[in-house]
């Protein structure tokens, strides 16, 4: 009789998953990770109640893209935004790289 590892035994091909399966294992992964169950749902509640990240990201745009957005109607701090922008050569045509902080609306103004 082969024996597998723990990994092998694991692995299985990709598949769809429903909302249910998805649910059982990540029940299974807490469980044997040790971690309890109430402890799993409050940090999954915190963080759909967490705020927006406030540390840039970074971005890279097309440049058809901002070529486009400077024609348009911006707030003066998009505007900043575009200007502070690196302009980096592609081919053809180009791409703006810049950070910002990301913002959201959740709906509640």
């Amino acid at each position: 009789m082969e024996t597998r590892s723990e990994l092998e035994r694991r692995r299985q091909p990709p598949t769809r998953t429903t909302g249910t399966a998805f649910d059982r294992t990540l029940e299974r992964v807490n469980r044997d990770r040790g971690v309890p169950a109430r402890a799993a749902e409050a940090v999954a509640d915190s963080a759909e109640n967490a705020p927006a990240p406030t540390l840039p990201v970074a971005l890279d745009m097309l440049g058809t893209v901002v070529d486009y957005l400077r024609t348009t109607k911006l707030e003066p701090a998009e505007r900043v935004a575009l200007g502070q922008g690196t302009t980096v050569r592609r081919g053809r045509g180009y791409t703006l790289r810049g950070s910002a902080v990301p913002g959201y609306d959740d709906g509640r103004s």
